[in-house]
């Protein structure tokens, strides 16, 4: 066979494994369009607004069991503001985090000193073990469903907000670490400003 010949015959392999992996490339960006179609969507949620109506259950550690109280955002922090820490069990980033928070019921926050709560979905069975593992304090709480997430703009976990009577006030870094450096920037003054004000 002639060099010309290879040649040609090499580059109409080349052009079909290209086109394969096109045509493959393409079929599984529509299977991933149709599997993210049926997920919940992430709502939009700014500053100051209030936070959807999400039902939220308190659990007993000690038991393992959720609690009759229904608690609103509104009645997680009544005396001011809070931050209330996002996570599932399963969450490589929560995982990596999660060591930075342990023993801690609080963030610090500048001069602000904001009570901390954690919330993972009930069909995530690890979440109380995640909390005892990492030995993370303040109340736990569980929604129903990952569509409280998104209807929440949680996008993805760990995401920390800062609330105040049930009305977002900002987002925090995922660290004790960050949010210590991230407290000394402009945004996060505003954001000290808004939690501030009701």
């Amino acid at each position: 066979m002639n060099t010309r010949h290879s040649r040609a015959l090499n580059l109409t392999f080349a052009l079909l494994a290209s086109l394969l992996a096109v045509t493959f490339l393409v079929r599984l960006g529509l299977r991933l369009d149709a599997a993210n179609a049926a997920l919940p969507r992430v709502a939009d949620v700014t500053w100051n607004d209030p936070l959807p109506s999400v039902r939220l259950t308190r659990v007993s550690l000690d038991a393992g069991t959720s609690s009759e109280s229904e608690p609103s955002f509104a009645d997680l922090f009544p005396t001011g503001c809070g931050a209330v820490f996002f996570y599932f069990s399963t969450c490589g980033a929560c995982k990596y985090y999660a060591p930075e928070w342990t023993g801690r019921s609080f963030v610090e926050f500048g001069e602000l000193t904001l009570p901390l709560a954690w919330i993972s979905v009930r069909q995530d069975t690890g979440r109380l073990a995640f909390v005892e593992r990492y030995d993370l304090r303040g109340p736990v709480y569980d929604t129903e469903s990952i569509a409280d997430f998104a209807a929440l703009g949680v996008a993805g976990t760990p995401t920390i907000y800062i609330i105040r009577r049930g009305i977002l006030k900002g987002q925090l870094p995922a660290t004790p670490t960050q949010i210590a450096e991230f407290a000394n920037t402009a945004p996060a003054d505003s954001m000290r400003q808004r939690c501030l004000v009701p």
